[in-house]
């Protein structure tokens, strides 16, 4: 969409890396965007429109998430004093 709305003020890219510093400098912009729509999903959950957009991300973090076993949380304990 970036490239769409770029080509048709500006016209188009003179090369790829014209076209990837473009990309690079919104970057903050959709980055910020984001977040903002997260909280805004986290605060108004209850509303149902809402409710129904959020969760089809939150069974798919469901799925691919779970809580580690001893052996792993024994290793990220290890980690950790090594790191300190």
């Amino acid at each position: 969409m970036i490239d769409a709305l770029y080509i048709q003020h500006f016209g188009n890219f003179v090369s790829l890396f014209h076209r990837l510093g473009v990309h690079f400098v919104m970057i903050p912009l959709v980055a910020g965007t984001s977040y903002e729509f997260l909280k805004l999903s986290d605060r108004y959950m209850h509303v149902p429109v809402v409710g129904a957009l959020v969760k089809p991300g939150l069974w798919l973090q469901k799925i691919t998430t779970r809580k580690p076993d001893s052996s792993q949380i024994e290793i990220a304990v290890k980690a950790l004093e090594a790191a300190l």
